[in-house]
């Protein structure tokens, strides 16, 4: 350390941090759709996680901030200790790793806040390749829970190329909306929409919708019920057939429905 100033006579305190990039010391380890819950308490402290990734088997990273004064920063390094990742946008901190090579990757939560106020966070891991999730056919509504728990959900949905695929969300819980990001089968985002988002799709493969909150500091829960059935070509949406909602239990509806190329929104 030295002073920088042209005439050398600053003086303060200061303060080091060191963390080892592979291989890093008293590591937690991460699941696909696993929930893991950390606590930063003191400036420049960093939770640092490890997780063992197939070659190609792309995942997604998303930190929630569950006390308010946290400014979430995450950070994803190959077994070489080299940055990997995209970073995504919106209201919750996330990084995408796209057909990483096999080997241990190292994953870094920290406070990015001026302050460094820090406070309990969550970090979920998902895979968008070879989802950890059931497959979702077209032309159905699926349930689910979100919930501090489980505050994102993976839906997989089979497609062949030239299929116009959309996917529908509504809430009866006031003020909450559904996030929802799709991906390829090799990994990469292709959009992200709260209510309705729709693609062609080129490749014929397995695509992966993550859906969460659309804004999220605490925890919080929603319910996904209802059902449809495919209609017959010429491939018409189907139609949604919830039951009434639970009168002690927030709702949410989702609906993944397949049209021809030609009717592409």
């Amino acid at each position: 350390m030295s002073d920088s100033s042209s005439g050398g006579a600053q003086t303060g305190t200061y303060s080091l941090s060191l963390l080892r990039l592979n291989r890093p010391c008293n590591a937690g380890t991460l699941g696909c759709g696993a929930l893991a819950a950390g606590s930063i308490s003191r400036p420049l402290a960093s939770s640092a996680y490890t997780y063992s990734a197939a070659a190609g088997e792309s995942f997604t990273l998303r930190m929630l901030n569950y006390g308010g004064a946290l400014q979430p920063d995450l950070r994803v390094y190959d077994a070489q200790g080299n940055p990997v990742g995209q970073s995504t946008s919106g209201n919750v901190t996330g990084v995408d790793v796209v057909q990483p090579a096999a080997g241990v990757y190292t994953v870094v939560a920290m406070d990015a806040g001026v302050l460094q106020a820090g406070g309990p966070f969550g970090i979920e891991l998902l895979r968008t390749r070879n989802a950890c999730s059931a497959a979702s056919p077209q032309g159905t509504t699926v349930n689910g829970v979100i919930n501090g728990a489980e505050p994102f959900i993976s839906y997989s949905i089979p497609a062949t190329s030239g299929d116009a695929l959309l996917v529908r969300s509504s809430s009866v819980t006031p003020g909450f909306a559904a996030q929802m990001d799709l991906y390829d089968p090799t990994g990469v985002r292709l959009s992200s929409s709260t209510f309705a988002l729709s693609q062609t799709v080129s490749a014929t493969g397995a695509y992966t919708v993550i859906v969460g909150a659309s804004a999220r500091s605490r925890p919080a829960a929603t319910r996904f019920p209802g059902s449809c059935s495919t209609v017959p070509p010429p491939h018409r949406p189907c139609s949604v057939a919830a039951p009434p909602p639970h009168p002690c239990r927030p709702q949410t509806n989702s609906a993944i429905t397949s049209l021809p190329p030609t009717r592409a929104i």
